[in-house]
Order: C-alpha cells, then sequence, then structure tokens
C-alpha cells in the first residue's frame, strides 16, 4: 500500500519533507499547497505534484491519505485542524502549537477520528539527546528536579525578516522556535 501525501507550506523546511516521502517506497507526493502561487508551482515541477493556492483545496482531494504541514507555526493549529477535519494523517513541523489548548485540541480531534497526529523532532534521535535520555531512564542522573539548556545554534538576522520568524505570534519565539528540541 502507497501512502499518498499533500504537503502543506512550500517554505524553508518544505524540501526536506517532500525528500523524505520521496525516499520512501511506500509513499508518494501528490500534491503541495502555498498561498504563494510561484512557491507551489515550482514545487509542483521540482516534485511532480500537482500545485494548490489554498490548502483546503488540497484537502479536498480523496487521492490523499496524509499531509506534511510546513506552515508557521501560528498556523499550524488551524491547518492541521483542518487536515484532521478533511480525514487526513497529519505530520506537523514542531511546534505542535503556540499554545497548550490548540495542541489539546489538535491531539482530541485526532484521537476523536482514529487520524495519527505526529510532530517533528527530529532531534530527538541525536545521539547526545539519546544518550542523555537513557542516563534519565537508567537513574544515572539521580531524581532530576530542575533542568538547564544552552542552545548555541546560530540564525542570521536574515532568518528573523522572513515574513513570520521572530515574531511571538507566528513563531512563538525562540523557546518555541528552536528550544523545543531541547525541551
Amino acid at each position: 500500500m502507497t501512502i499518498r501525501f499533500g504537503l502543506i507550506g512550500c517554505g524553508r523546511v518544505a524540501p526536506r519533507h517532500a525528500q523524505s516521502i520521496q525516499q520512501i517506497h511506500e509513499a508518494s507526493l501528490v500534491a503541495v499547497a502555498d498561498i504563494k502561487p510561484s512557491r507551489a508551482d515550482h514545487f509542483s515541477r521540482e516534485y511532480s505534484a500537482a500545485a494548490h493556492y489554498d490548502h483546503r483545496d488540497l484537502l479536498e482531494r480523496q487521492d490523499i491519505d496524509a499531509v506534511s504541514v510546513c506552515v508557521p507555526s501560528g498556523l499550524h493549529a488551524q491547518v492541521v485542524l483542518d487536515a484532521l477535519e478533511a480525514g487526513k494523517h497529519v505530520l506537523v513541523e514542531k511546534p505542535i502549537a503556540l499554545s497548550l489548548a490548540d495542541a489539546d485540541r489538535m491531539i482530541a480531534a485526532a484521537q476523536e477520528r482514529g487520524l495519527t497526529l505526529g510532530v517533528v523532532l527530529q532531534n530527538r534521535y541525536n545521539s547526545p539527546m539519546q544518550m542523555l535520555r537513557l542516563a534519565i531512564d537508567e537513574g544515572l542522573l539521580g531524581r532530576l528536579y530542575l533542568g538547564n539548556a544552552c542552545v548555541r545554534w546560530y540564525r542570521p538576522q536574515s532568518y528573523y525578516e522572513d515574513d513570520w520568524h521572530g515574531t511571538w505570534a507566528m513563531d512563538g519565539g525562540a523557546l518555541m522556535n528552536q528550544s523545543i528540541h531541547h525541551i
């Protein structure tokens, strides 16, 4: 059985999702959507997928089983809820949402419909994170009461000057956007 994907949001992280889908023998990228027609059209040509300029049009397609949601974080909740309402399984970029209430609504909607809702948190599979998790699980660090993490990732100023990064409303700040990997 082939899982037929739609990709919603054709920005910075979307090529990783499209390439990953292409690498899975049991998956295919059927359609992409972006509110910027030039981006949707580029992805359509690059990955041989149908282009849509509104995610709701993509979600109406009967030939899509699951969607990868790569829109700005501040839009995750609405787009994911729309996808679940349309009966699609969802993989959403981190963070799941910018508020606990939105995250809870998304999880409840997936559970009510018997659909899978996954969140991309790929750094959990990096060796240092795996080693730390194992040490905690085995009690090697004793009982933890407090933690401290330094996030040493650098982002150039241009990263924060795009349409949504660096704004509370759309990315939730550095804690939600980058440091979520360390929580």
